[in-house]
């Protein structure tokens, strides 16, 4: 992500499950705090997964949290099904799940044809 700073609460980023396995988490200036971040799981898969595998904008993940961000927040690995495969469901067993986290019926979301062209 690339935040740019800006005087006022410019965005809130909660409940997401931010995995990713090249770059950083975040890039740009975030030095103003104006945001709220909380309730998120992150992992980096080319790492262990512990909390100092991910840098927050440049400071560990205590640091981040006593900015005020990400209080409830983990780092963690999701544990979906076969992410390599592209299968992002979530075992019975995520840290995702105690989060708050919910499956999602993938069936029901994307494109789909018109049933009226048919």
């Amino acid at each position: 992500m690339i935040f740019l700073h800006q005087p006022h609460l410019s965005f809130s980023f909660q409940t997401n499950i931010v995995y990713f396995d090249a770059g950083s988490l975040l890039g740009g200036d975030w030095s103003g705090d104006q945001y709220a971040m909380d309730w998120n799981l992150y992992f980096d898969s080319r790492h262990s997964g512990g909390p100092e595998s991910i840098s927050f904008a440049g400071a560990s993940f205590e640091q981040w949290r006593k900015r005020g961000h990400d209080q409830h927040s983990i780092i963690a690995d999701p544990l979906f099904v076969a992410p390599a495969k592209g299968v992002f469901d979530l075992r019975h067993d995520s840290p995702a799940i105690g989060l708050g986290f919910r499956p999602v019926d993938l069936t029901k979301v994307g494109p789909r044809s018109d049933p009226k062209s048919k």
